[in-house]
């Protein structure tokens, strides 16, 4: 069985693009964007991640389709998916996954209980970015199938949204 939840491990995404041409821009632009996802494993229960990104059109003007987008879980869960969308976003949060000893593993994998904070912003001028922030936990379980997620999250403004995933989340 593989296991889908990372106990100790470092994930960076770096991509850059330059349009020639895109559908409803008015120009060629440039356009950069860096993700990073870690996991470190604190005792045999307990495993701390933090996550995030930050993306740049250096001032262009892409097309909404070239655009990026907040909004949906580990990207500001309290808000609905793609929410925000802008030519520039920061955007991070960290965590705690706990592996409680009441869940059994008659699945074949482990169980987890997890609560983690999100912020960011979409913005067009960095001087104009509305930071946002999300309360998030829920529940995440390895089956032989790809892991099980049942969880929700609270936006700042008291908004929620429950989520139900299956297949693999964490990239």
């Amino acid at each position: 069985m593989e296991y889908y939840i990372p106990n100790s491990e470092y994930f960076i995404y770096f991509q850059s693009n330059y349009y020639f041409d895109s559908p409803e821009a008015t120009d060629k632009f440039t356009q950069a964007e860096t993700r990073f996802n870690v996991f470190k494993t604190l005792s045999e229960r307990n495993i701390v991640f933090g996550f995030g990104g930050g993306g740049t059109t250096f001032g262009g003007a892409p097309s909404p389709i070239q655009q990026f987008i907040l909004g949906g879980p580990f990207r500001l869960g309290g808000y609905g998916y793609d929410e925000f969308r802008a030519n520039n976003y920061l955007q991070g949060g960290a965590g705690i996954l706990h592996n409680p000893k009441f869940f059994p593993t008659f699945l074949g994998g482990k169980a987890y209980l997890g609560a983690w904070y999100e912020g960011g912003s979409a913005f067009e001028k960095f001087n104009d970015a509305n930071y946002r922030q999300s309360l998030s936990g829920g529940a995440i379980v390895e089956t032989p199938f790809g892991p099980v997620f049942l969880g929700g999250s609270l936006n700042e403004n008291g908004r929620g949204r429950f989520y139900f995933s299956f297949g693999r989340f964490f990239r």
